[in-house]
């Protein structure tokens, strides 16, 4: 998350002398209010500057591949027990298909076998496709998010925080003629040149005005005046006795505190992202299966009635089959015998 809007450039301490004390305090509400609506921008841009960032962390999620491993498996169930029902219905069909009239025994006992057997068959493979319609279960299976949580420290963006505001600190030393931080006058240049010390480049506390400007975007000069309100330009005013306000230090601070939790609460963003998006996973696959499950079970009732219905029908016809068949054998049973008649021969002594 950056901290800065710009980068570090040179600016004039004193173009901030013009202002009395009279018109620093009739002004200062004016920049208190600037200051105020450009620290909330900057936490705003910084919030934003989160929601980002926890949505580029979570940006490489693993596909969900959401699959259900035995679908190949319970479609080949399917398949073969449609198959073994369409079997049945021609095995029904044939035993019912009319032949030849009969006339004789042994072709009625033949018929009678056929068509049992057909029947049978029937049975055996409606009995077959019951069980292949049956619940055969299911397995979804699904790919984690693959993200790996992870919560840094609070000290780790403490850290970034204060060596970015170092490093800022160092370059408007340079900027200013300093070789360092620590070389750069306490206080603020208008308090040295007004004590009639030589004229330095910048003090201490205007470069901290600086680079809070550079991090909310709140003019420099606006800063300047606005923790000095109560000193003035005008001759008599006691520059060696007056201290500054230090709102641009307490803000800091804030500011400070406001980047770390924004950039802790990224990652924590990320890991709830990460681990609610693993629990939909999870409850989808489940879902996924209770729902064909379900369907398993209504195919189920359905081809439990309609080839329950058609098993019944198989069993009236063997019955059916039997009774038939008892009634034409009684027939041929019954039916009276031709008598052998002995031949007679006559001799050529036969009488006249």
């Amino acid at each position: 998350m950056p901290i800065f809007l710009n980068d570090a450039y040179y600016h004039d301490p004193f173009s901030q002398l013009s202002y009395s004390s009279r018109d620093r305090r009739t002004y200062s509400p004016n920049w208190a209010s600037a200051f105020e609506t450009s620290l909330k921008s900057r936490m705003n841009k910084m919030a934003h500057a989160s929601q980002m960032k926890a949505m580029d962390l979570t940006s490489n999620f693993e596909d969900m591949n959401l699959r259900d491993v035995t679908e190949g498996r319970r479609e080949e169930r399917m398949a073969e027990a449609a198959q073994t029902s369409m079997d049945a219905l021609q095995s029904i069909q044939t035993a019912q298909t009319k032949g030849s009239p009969i006339r004789s025994l042994s072709q009625l006992v033949k018929t009678r076998q056929q068509k049992l057997q057909k029947l049978q068959s029937a049975r055996k493979s409606l009995e077959k496709a019951q069980d292949l319609y049956d619940v055969s279960g299911s397995g979804f299976k699904y790919t984690s998010t693959g993200y790996n949580p992870f919560t840094p420290e609070a000290s780790m963006f403490e850290e970034q925080f204060d060596q970015a505001i170092e490093t800022r600190k160092q370059q408007y030393a340079e900027l200013h003629g300093y070789d360092s931080f620590e070389d750069v006058p306490e206080g603020y240049a208008m308090q040295s040149y007004y004590q009639g010390n030589e004229q330095p480049g910048a003090g201490q506390r205007d470069i901290l005005d600086m680079i809070m400007r550079d991090i909310t975007g709140v003019q420099y000069r606006d800063l300047v005046n606005l923790n000095t309100y109560a000193a003035g330009a005008e001759p008599g005013f006691n520059w060696e006795n007056y201290t500054p306000e230090n709102y641009t230090g307490d803000q800091l601070e804030v500011l400070k505190d406001f980047f770390v939790t924004s950039s802790l609460s990224a990652y924590e963003s990320a890991n709830k992202r990460a681990e609610a998006e693993d629990l939909f996973r999870k409850k989808s696959a489940e879902a996924a299966q209770q729902q064909t499950l379900r369907g398993q079970k209504t195919l189920k009732k359905t081809s439990e009635e309609s080839l329950g219905k058609s098993l019944e029908d198989v069993q009236l016809q063997i019955r059916e089959l039997d009774t038939d068949f008892m009634k034409k054998l009684g027939a041929f049973t019954d039916a009276p015998r031709k008598r052998k008649v002995k031949s007679v021969t006559f001799g050529e002594d036969r009488p006249v």
